[in-house]
């Protein structure tokens, strides 16, 4: 088996992103279509990145660049590759690609009942800074709130 390695993504891989945010996020009502990760890929300010193990997509993590910050838009894991060490491989490389780009804080929201999420982002240096009251609508039919996070980012 190949090791994995983090490549760029392109509108290539929108089909297995799409597949793979589906499983990631089962239980929310609405996921990205292959459609909509194609047309975030075009955009000059949105990037990304995927761990691959060969031509299988693991992980992938879709950030937009706004002047000196950055929000990550998401950041999906295969569930059946979760606690590998891909999500945290992810954010490393992010940080050392914003940083010559003058990039200082980055910021994202994640489900306030997704405590692998949340215990991985805190340990990352990420701090609450507000919270999105029923933000995410599951499919049941529920709501469950977002937490924004941020990570300010220092040279070295």
């Amino acid at each position: 088996m190949d090791s994995p390695q983090i490549r760029p993504l392109g509108s290539e891989a929108a089909a297995q992103m799409a597949g793979l945010h589906k499983r990631a996020f089962e239980n929310i009502g609405q996921v990205w279509s292959c459609e909509d990760l194609e047309a975030l890929l075009s955009r000059v300010f949105t990037r990304g990145w995927g761990v691959f193990a060969g031509a299988r997509l693991r992980s992938f993590i879709l950030f937009q660049i706004l002047g000196d910050e950055a929000e990550i838009l998401t950041l999906a894991s295969d569930p059946e590759h979760r606690r590998s060490g891909h999500a945290r491989s992810l954010l490393e490389k992010s940080e050392k690609e914003f940083l010559p780009l003058g990039v200082n804080s980055l910021f994202l929201e994640v489900s306030s009942d997704n405590h692998p999420a949340i215990s991985l982002y805190s340990a990352m240096g990420f701090a609450q800074i507000g919270l999105r009251k029923n933000y995410y609508r599951m499919s049941n039919g529920e709501s469950t709130d977002a937490l924004v996070m941020q990570r300010k980012l220092m040279k070295f």
